[in-house]
């Protein structure tokens, strides 16, 4: 019984040994489970730091990315505008460039034209010698006699260049007739002391003042009529003595049949001239058929025509010169621009692309920094379990301890 005692005895101090180095085990986890909790713990702070952190930045760099996008936006409209108006503004530029030289081919022929009707004026081609030779005098008398030269009748009429053709087909010779102030040109023809060299024709303004006459009769609203060809052109006042004198009584008809018609009708002591060139005189003569040459007023007018022509063309292609220098201004100034556009654009698209990328490594370092908070949440967990089970263990384990001890003092 003894020994059966001391072996129970010896059992319990085993046992008593053992739970106390279960004891101290499980203290060391529980120790190693608390060390683990407060690990994680300060872990998982740093982690809900760190995703603070680049939550905020990838707020920044989502908020700077709209910012670059709507920046974008905006110079993607000015671009668009900026090579509108350059193509545009090309387009107008080869449009004027275009009319330019329409305009100075025009400008061309007119002073080729122009030039050639002024060296006829020059030789005075289609002038009688005579003509020539009162002209000539009158030039060279400051106070004579031919100081009184006026002109020719031609000089004196301002004839639209449409009515200058019937104009001339009326007046015949007479549109080289020299007009006088007075008499005193007739006088030393009267009197012998000039002899032209060939025919001349006078009108003096002191007879034709006192001997005006016009047509009596009124075709206005006739049929195929026209107007009456004094009242078709322009003269100084002082002047239009001789104009009535030599047109008054001449009227412009579409064609000869209206002529013919009106005379038959017994429109007697008038002219007409029709679109054609074709007269029927006073006494009811026809003339007819093209002329040679173009008559003095016609010559006379188209060459007044052309230098008019010549200054509106002279002051438009200097505008268009300065426009055409304007666009080309303009242009070069937008191509900068276009090409500074295209510059900030790039750069901003570079940058948007940074913030796109910079923004892709926030949102995946926040993807892993959530995959390792869950991960370490958990590792609380367990490390939570594994603590409550040790100091669980602990307890029961000191119990069983308690109650050997007790029995081994009762022993």
């Amino acid at each position: 019984e003894r020994e059966e005692h001391r072996k129970r005895h010896l059992e319990q101090v085993r046992r008593s040994a053992q739970l106390t180095n279960d004891i101290t085990l499980l203290e060391t986890q529980r120790e190693l489970a608390r060390t683990q909790i407060g690990r994680c713990k300060k872990r998982l702070e740093d982690l809900g730091e760190e995703i603070a952190q680049r939550t905020d930045q990838a707020a920044e760099v989502a908020g700077k990315e709209e910012q670059l996008s709507i920046g974008l936006v905006e110079i993607s409209k000015r671009f668009e505008e900026a090579e509108r108006e350059l193509a545009e503004n090309e387009r107008l530029l080869a449009r004027r460039r275009d009319e330019l030289g329409v305009q100075n081919g025009r400008l061309s022929g007119i002073r080729e034209r122009a030039g050639l009707l002024e060296e006829l004026e020059r030789r005075n081609e289609g002038l009688t010698a005579g003509v020539q030779q009162v002209l000539t005098r009158a030039n060279a008398d400051d106070d004579g006699p031919f100081s009184t030269v006026v002109g020719l009748v031609a000089d004196v009429l301002e004839v639209p260049m449409q009515w200058a053709p019937l104009v001339d087909a009326s007046l015949g010779p007479a549109a080289q007739h020299v007009v006088l102030k007075d008499d005193a040109v007739l006088n030393v023809l009267e009197n012998g002391s000039f002899r032209p060299s060939g025919r001349v024709g006078c009108l003096s303004l002191e007879r034709e003042a006192a001997q005006s006459s016009t047509d009596s009769h009124s075709l206005e609203g006739q049929p195929g009529v026209l107007g009456r060809l004094d009242q078709l052109v322009t003269a100084r006042d002082s002047l239009y003595p001789v104009v009535q004198r030599l047109l008054g009584r001449t009227w412009a008809v579409e064609m000869l049949q209206h002529a013919r018609t009106l005379r038959s009708e017994g429109t007697r002591d008038v002219r007409f001239v029709t679109l054609a060139g074709e007269v029927i005189d006073f006494d009811g003569t026809v003339i007819a058929g093209p002329k040679d040459v173009a008559g003095l007023i016609s010559r006379r007018t188209e060459l007044r025509d052309l230098r008019r022509e010549q200054i509106v063309l002279d002051e438009q292609i200097t505008e268009a010169q300065r426009e055409v220098s304007r666009l080309g201004e303009n242009i070069q100034s937008q191509r900068l621009a276009v090409r500074q556009l295209t510059e900030e654009h790039t750069r901003e698209n570079g940058q948007l692309a940074d913030h796109r990328a910079r923004a892709e490594t926030l949102e995946s370092q926040l993807k892993q920094l959530e995959k390792e908070t869950d991960a370490v949440g958990q590792e609380v967990n367990v490390s939570e379990e594994q603590f409550e089970s040790s100091d669980g263990q602990i307890a029961s384990t000191n119990e069983q301890l308690e109650s050997l001890e007790t029995e081994l003092a009762e022993s």
